[in-house]
């Protein structure tokens, strides 16, 4: 089983502001600010997890543009459910996140109606960051990811690979299954970053690199298989 999350293929300039680099095969935006009209709300905890506090402050949800941030770092609940997401923020599939235990990699899933829950890897520390669960919620602007190599997306609840383009932003989510590990994807020209970027993406209860490359190729180089 492969998870895909491909988050920020673009330039991130600024604070806050979105700079995409002019040129045929690359969208063009400049100066657009991804905190407008952003709000941010406290995160519904579950399972007895609490905020882990002092610098880390509170977990919490924001939306704005089109998009979903979880941030935060919690502590001390049961492993499984860990929060659930308002209904204004759910993906229109179950996606699967890459998170920090300290020196380890989590599996953390988030479904359609709103749970964020562990599914396997690091849980050694009494505590787990959510930073890093981003999305798109619902289906708008959604469009198929062309697969590659006999790649061919999972199914069930886990849906369709797709990627939409908000704000600037390229987000490529799903899960794909039974293909050769090379390339697994290519991203159309309206998608693809000025420059080969790396990403940690999730097998399961372990990480593996995935780089894209400026012709929009998405392909697994090393880690779990």
């Amino acid at each position: 089983m492969f998870m895909l999350l491909i988050l920020g293929v673009v330039s991130l300039c600024g604070a806050g502001e979105i700079q995409v680099e002019s040129r045929k095969d690359v969208i063009t935006v400049h100066d657009l600010k991804a905190s407008e009209a952003r709000t941010t709300i406290a995160l519904d905890l579950a399972s007895n997890w609490q905020a882990y506090g002092g610098s880390y402050g509170t977990p919490t949800i924001s939306q704005g543009d089109g998009l979903c941030f979880v941030n935060g770092l919690i502590k001390s609940g049961s492993w499984g459910h860990l929060a659930t997401l308002p209904t204004q923020c759910r993906p229109s599939k179950r996606l699967i996140f890459n998170l920090n235990n300290h020196d380890k990699t989590s599996r953390v899933d988030v479904t359609t109606d709103g749970k964020i829950q562990w599914d396997g890897g690091g849980k050694d520390h009494t505590w787990i960051s959510l930073s890093g669960i981003t999305f798109s919620p619902g289906t708008q602007g959604q469009s198929a990811l062309p697969l590659a190599n006999g790649w061919q997306a999972y199914g069930s609840s886990f849906g369709s690979p797709t990627y939409t383009v908000r704000s600037g932003v390229c987000l490529v989510s799903g899960l794909i299954k039974s293909g050769s590990w090379n390339v697994l994807a290519t991203l159309p020209a309206q998608c693809r970053p000025s420059k080969r970027l790396i990403f940690n993406v999730n097998n399961h209860a372990n990480t593996a690199r995935v780089d894209v490359d400026t012709n929009g190729q998405i392909y697994w180089v090393a880690g779990e298989k």
